[in-house]
Order: C-alpha cells, then structure tokens, then sequence
C-alpha cells in the first residue's frame, strides 16, 4: 500500500503538469483566434483622382473635370475586387453619361461634352474671366467610415457652367466580409411610424426654412414615401452613410432646387433623436471636404 501510495505521489505532479500544458496549449490556440478576429481586415484606402481638367498656361485651373475614385488594397481579394468594381463602374456612367440604374442619376454630360463647353466658353469669355469662376464637372469622394465591419462612402457630385452650381450627394456602405452592399435597415432598427413621428416635424420646420418655396406637404409626402421605401426592397435604403454611430440620410430630391441636403439622425427616437440637416462644402484649395450644419436638434428637445 505505502508503495502505492509513493507512485501516485510521483505519478500526481506529472498529470498535474499535463493537465496544465493541455489547458495552456487550449488557451493559447483561444488566443491566437481572438487576436485573429481583433486585427480585423487589413484594408487600406486611396483616391485615384481620374482628371481630365483644363487649365491655362499658368497652370490656373478653368475647368474641373475629374472623379475621385475609391481604390482599396489589402484584406480578402475577392471582397475588395467587388468594391474596387463598384466604383470603376460608377466612374465609367458618371463620366461617359451612361443610363445608370438604381440610387444614381444619369449625369448631364460625358467628358468630351463637357470639355467641348469648357472650351467654347474659354474661348467666348476669356481665361481670365473663366478663372475667376471655373466651370465643374466632378465627384468628391469622402470616407465617413473604415473600421473591421464596413466602409461607408460619400460622394459629392457637382456640375456647373455658367449657371448655379448641382450638387447631388450618394453614399455606399459595404460590408467587408462579403464586399455587399449593406442595407439602411440591417444596420439600424428602423421603424417608419417612430420615424415619422420623430424626424417629420423637425424636418418640416427647418426645410422650410432653408428653402421657403417648399410646402409642409412636400417634405411630409418625400419622408413618408422615404421611411416606407425603407421598409420594402428598395434602392432608396442603400444610399446612405454610416460613422459608427450616426446615418446620414441623403435627399436629392426635396431640399433645394440645385442642391441635395443630408439628414444626419443618431438613430434614436422621440426624445432621445440627435438630428441635424447638412451640406458638404470644398475648401477653396481643393483639399478638404467639410461639414456645414444648417440646422439641428438638441437632445431631448425636439
């Protein structure tokens, strides 16, 4: 019996320490995954500025002419190849005026139109009168969001010539496990009555404000068809940005007559909503894009 107990007295530590190795070895291969899942998709991101712009001698620019278009390197090919593919198309509709289906309207020109007027005008007015106010034909494009599960995109499209400046926003938010296109609702919990309830009467009240040659009817008939878009398949819930916390809810069509305008909502209701209205503005020197708020509500005061 003493010499069983001596063995198990030797033979205990060693099961002891296997037991500890096994667990350790468990929890690291544990570890590894988790650290896996925590370095998230390594994708980075670049503008590829496709320019076709017109300058004079001295290099002053006359006529804008360009896309900025997203490129994205790194992560799963498959998946970036799908978005990179998103944009190259876009690019070649916008800047050949191609029909385009879905969220986008048909732009008004193609480059060489556009390059033609550009001239014509150069031509008739003189660069030194055209300099001072260079005609447009271009899309901005800013990042509002690049983390592990998405990118969310905003486009800025404008065009002008002699006249008022059209300027139209689009966003696209992709899901970078697939390269998808991601819907409004799967990200948020949408339900259209609270959100009429909640956003319609702010939304009345400042768009009529900014643009008096609106009617309360319609803003309220654009939200309410809007928020019941959302609810069917629609291309309407896919043109939207995303930060992470807060939507960015484009109307290109009921805001003002040469201008889109964006609602920018946390995603609460009643009185817990954060709503403001928005424009995009670029800097004079061509290098930054930044937010102007027109008007916004305080929480807990709607």
């Amino acid at each position: 019996m003493g010499n069983l107990n001596k063995k198990f007295l030797l033979i205990f530590p060693l099961i002891i320490l296997f037991m500890v190795m096994y667990y350790w070895r468990i929890s690291s291969c544990e570890n590894m995954i988790d650290i896996d899942n925590e370095k998230g998709v390594d994708i980075k991101f670049n503008i590829d500025r496709i320019e076709h712009s017109i300058k004079d001698d001295e290099g002053n620019i006359l006529s804008y002419i360009y896309y900025d278009k997203p490129v994205l390197t790194g992560g799963r090919e498959d998946v970036v190849t799908k978005i990179n593919t998103f944009f190259s198309n876009d690019c070649d509709e916008w800047l050949n005026s191609v029909d385009r289906t879905g969220i986008r309207i048909k732009s008004t020109y193609n480059v060489n139109d556009f390059k033609d007027l550009s001239l014509e005008n150069i031509n008739n007015s003189g660069s030194d009168v055209i300099k001072e106010q260079p005609f447009k034909y271009l899309v901005d494009t800013k990042i509002i969001l690049l983390n592990k599960k998405y990118i969310s995109v905003l486009q800025i499209y404008n065009s002008m010539t002699m006249g008022p400046q059209d300027t139209f926003y689009y966003g696209s938010t992709f899901d970078l496990k697939t390269g998808e296109l991601v819907a409004f609702d799967s990200i948020c919990d949408f339900n259209a009555v609270s959100f009429e309830r909640t956003a319609i009467p702010f939304l009345v009240k400042n768009l009529k404000k900014l643009n008096h040659n609106l009617s309360e009817n319609d803003v309220e008939s654009y939200y309410s068809k809007f928020s019941s878009f959302i609810e069917k398949e629609s291309d309407i819930k896919y043109n939207y940005c995303f930060d992470g916390e807060n939507f960015y809810l484009v109307n290109n069509e009921t805001a003002f007559v040469h201008s889109g305008i964006i609602v920018k909502w946390n995603g609460e209701y009643n009185k817990e909503s954060k709503i403001s209205l928005l424009i995009y503005e670029k800097s004079k020197d061509d290098k930054n894009i930044t937010e102007k708020i027109l008007s916004q509500n305080n929480k807990n005061n709607n």
